[in-house]
């Protein structure tokens, strides 16, 4: 640890102003995003769309992202642009000083989650000029409960974001938790929807289709919907899902499907187009979404999940986890979602037998959800938060 992570040892001249460092939304703009592109996902999508809404409103936008080798300058339709073996180099060769606005993930732009010389990084760029503004999409693990290792990570990568922050302009999130990890609390800006718009959810009057993504199917979940099958044989029912994980795991949880006497009953659909997801969703009669929870309450839905916003843009109901990541102004139980306060089997079949036979009622929870995601998520509204946000001054 004897190296200064933070010292600033550039003397290169300063470079031409580009419009982005002038005052005012317009001009030029780099999104760095060590993912990008649909197929990506996560982070990746959420980028796409940004850089795709942002150019919309008069600003020339490009992306900065990593490749097999190194990092790549890309037209906000992935078609390359040029490339260097670091992002400095990659930005330094540029003509002009364009606004960076850093889609900020630990685990990113670092396997440890540690990105230690990032803050140093920025600060170099101030020197020259570089106006820099962050999204956190994360910002650093939990420290209290988990043990030495990781209280030690969470508070170096806290140290992380507050020096990156003390480099930017301006800074956002998506997670009202995050954003009381700083002083001033940060402005909150909700993730949009990652996939396209494919029509309000229709809800056909056959056997109700239940949508997962695979990641999120758990062993509780497959026990749920054995419960519910044992319990009401005469419900007709599928679970569909969607998205790729690992060939151990999934064998795992077919296994057990066996074991319950559910397996006829799944549909393992791999991973969908970014346009096959919408049309998924929107012929979908309910979303099951187990979130992660540690500790009992460490975790739930939050407002940067791309998946459950595509879900509200279709109109479809969601059945998924709270926790103290969840902002309840914004995802209310019982109105435009249906929220569980844990992840146990015998939680999630209580709410399935209460919720598949009322048709009425997650008729209601889809409408509320699609007029929330007209309100509040929609990406024009999205993509004029974050202008709001790049056009202030620090």
């Amino acid at each position: 640890m004897g190296i200064d992570y933070f010292k600033v040892s550039d003397s290169s001249a300063p470079l031409p102003l580009g419009r982005g460092g002038g005052e005012g939304f317009g001009g030029e703009g780099i999104l760095i995003s060590v993912r990008y592109l649909p197929e990506h996902c996560g982070v990746g999508d959420f980028s796409y769309q940004l850089a795709q809404h942002l150019q919309g409103m008069g600003m020339r936008w490009q992306v900065a992202h990593r490749t097999s080798g190194g990092w790549q300058l890309s037209a906000i339709d992935g078609s390359p642009q040029s490339r260097a073996a670091t992002l400095s180099a990659l930005l330094l060769a540029l003509p002009t000083r364009p606004l960076l606005y850093w889609q900020y993930v630990p685990y990113s732009f670092h396997p440890k989650g540690l990105p230690l010389q990032l803050p140093a990084t920025m600060r170099r760029l101030k020197a020259m000029g570089y106006r820099q503004y962050i999204f956190f999409h994360e910002v650093a693990l939990r420290r209290h409960g988990y043990g030495w290792r990781q209280w030690l990570l969470g508070h170096l990568q806290m140290h992380i974001a507050r020096r990156m922050l003390a480099t930017a302009q301006a800074a956002a999130t998506s997670i009202p938790l995050f954003a009381g990890y700083f002083q001033p609390a940060l402005p909150c800006i909700p993730v949009g929807s990652n996939v396209p718009f494919a029509g309000v959810a229709q809800h056909p009057p056959l056997a109700t289709r239940l949508l997962c993504f695979a990641n999120r199917c758990t062993p509780a979940l497959l026990q749920a919907l054995a419960a519910l099958q044992q319990a009401h044989p005469q419900w007709h029912w599928h679970l569909q899902l969607a998205g790729q994980i690992g060939a151990s795991a999934q064998a795992a949880l077919q296994e057990q499907a066996a074991v319950l006497g559910v397996q006829s009953q799944l549909q393992w659909l791999g991973a969908l187009s970014t346009e096959a997801l919408g049309t998924w969703l929107a012929q979908g009669h309910l979303l099951l979404q187990p979130q992660p929870l540690h500790r009992q309450s460490e975790g739930g839905v939050s407002n940067k999940n791309g998946t459950v916003a595509a879900a509200f843009m279709m109109g479809l109901p969601v059945l998924t986890t709270l926790g103290d990541m969840t902002d309840t102004s914004f995802f209310e139980h019982g109105h435009n979602c249906w929220l569980l306060p844990d992840n146990e089997a015998g939680t999630w079949a209580q709410a399935l037998v209460h919720l598949l036979p009322h048709e009425a009622l997650r008729s209601q929870l889809g409408a509320a959800a699609h007029q929330r995601y007209q309100q509040q998520l929609a990406w024009p509204h999205l993509a004029s938060l974050h202008a709001g946000l790049l056009s202030g001054a620090k």
